[in-house]
This record gives structure tokens, sequence and C-alpha cells, in this order.
């Protein structure tokens, strides 16, 4: 997994403490890429779908990255 991915993971758990992958999928599998920025998204203890990106997180530039 990249490290990209486990940054966002990671940052979820922080967030939320426990996280579920969505629709019968692996955490690893919960990623898309939209316009360069990659993408997460996962369930919470609530039931509540959450998506986090790194363009929040993110201190420089990720070249296509709006």
């Amino acid at each position: 997994m990249s490290r990209r991915k486990s940054f966002l993971i990671n940052r979820a758990l922080s967030d939320y403490k426990i996280i579920y992958p969505c629709a019968n999928r692996l955490l690893k599998d919960c990623f898309t890429i939209h316009k360069g920025c990659l993408i997460f998204w996962f369930n919470t203890t609530d039931g509540s779908t959450h998506i986090i990106d790194e363009r929040t997180f993110l201190l420089k530039k990720v070249s296509g990255c709006n």
C-alpha cells in the first residue's frame, strides 16, 4: 500500500477512532483518484459514510490536485 493511502487511513483512524470499509470491500480498496487527488471513503460506527482527500492535508500542492 502506498504511503499516500496509509496516510489517509491513519488520518481517518485518528479522527474517527473506528472505521470500516464500504460495500463489502477491504480498506485498501476504498480509494479513487479524481482530478489527480487521492480520495478515501469509509464508514463509521454510526453507519455514516465519510470521505477524506489528500488536498485537505497537503502542505504543498500535488501535481494535478486542485
